[in-house]
């Protein structure tokens, strides 16, 4: 499993050259906020199993180890 660290991450980028501060760097990441679709070709209880399993998922701030003040979500509401 892996277990992604922001340290490591900054660390590779300085030895690119790219010197980044965590504390003056804006995060953005991806949020989708899945639905069942009224019309939805995939089977009642498998949609519902899927959508069951994604709420929780752990999310993307916690599991990159983000400071929580310098995210911004962008999210997308998907019908499935």
């Amino acid at each position: 499993m892996e277990d992604p660290r922001l340290e490591t991450v900054l660390t590779l980028a300085r030895g690119q050259g790219v010197d980044l501060d965590p504390e003056k760097t804006s995060f953005f990441i991806g949020r989708e906020n899945l639905f069942l679709a009224d019309a939805s070709t995939m089977a009642r209880w498998l949609a519902n199993l899927f959508i069951f399993m994604s709420s929780n998922a752990a999310d993307a701030t916690s599991f990159f180890n983000l400071p929580p003040d310098r995210v911004v979500e962008i999210g997308v509401r998907l019908a499935i």
